[in-house]
């Protein structure tokens, strides 16, 4: 497993950002959030001398991965995300996805946690783990992952192996098709918590998942008919 994990987290680490991507979050994609009209009273503030920076894309698990095959563990989700940078203070993240072949807004938010780490991070590849709003750094060398957002404190708490995340996000996957619940967001609960402890700051000890998902559920563009997650209990 481990040997084709590298090989596979290797392809993903090379991919570029394609230009018409890097040229949208440049301007386009700026222009389109702060002229965005947002009616939510608690929505954040986007206006300003706002940038978005540090562009890469998304990765998410591939499908044998969720069937706990010892093969790829990733596999492109078509999206690419940034930081958001006001001035020289990171606000929250913008997502763009070519649902027609064109790059396109696929949403926004005020997670600034995650785009910091967006700004610190480099030659990691960002996973994304829909179903319980959480981001992970895959590390190539070392073969393991670690948390990116406060979310993935609920499944991967710290540093963890590529087998043992595999084991805890097959066994949570696998329980809600046993429980016929929907591989969305907030459609699952992890079992189990794999990795040491995290350096992430914890916002609200077992209040943590309602916390996180409350933030992912203020993602002020939405991905309309968007399929995120390749788990088996979307139907994939």
């Amino acid at each position: 497993m481990l040997a084709l994990g590298a090989a596979s987290a290797a392809a993903a680490e090379e991919s570029e950002v394609p230009d018409d991507v890097a040229e949208a979050f440049a301007g386009p994609v700026i222009e389109e959030i702060q002229g965005d009209e947002l009616t939510d009273e608690d929505a954040p503030d986007f206006s300003g001398n706002l940038r978005a920076v540090a562009v890469q894309p998304i990765f998410m698990f591939d499908e044998n991965f969720y069937e706990g095959v010892p093969d790829e563990p990733l596999t492109e989700t078509g999206e690419w995300i940034a930081a958001l940078v006001r001035d020289d203070t990171v606000i929250g993240t913008a997502t763009v996805w070519k649902p027609s072949g064109v790059v396109e807004v696929a949403g926004y938010d005020n997670d600034a946690p995650l785009g910091n780490e967006l700004r610190s991070e480099s030659g990691k590849a960002l996973v994304r783990d829909e179903p319980v709003g959480a981001y992970y750094w895959y590390d190539r060398p070392n073969q393991t992952f670690t948390p990116a957002n406060d979310p993935a404190l609920v499944q991967v708490a710290g540093p963890a192996p590529l087998k043992d995340v595999q084991a805890a996000v097959v066994e949570r996957t696998r329980a809600a098709q046993a429980d016929g619940r929907d591989d969305v967001v907030g459609g699952q609960s992890p079992t189990q918590v794999v990795g040491g402890r995290s350096w992430l700051p914890l916002v609200g000890g077992l209040a943590l998942l309602a916390g996180g998902l409350a933030l992912l559920a203020h993602f002020w563009r939405g991905r309309t008919g968007h399929t995120e997650s390749s788990s088996p209990a979307s139907g994939a």
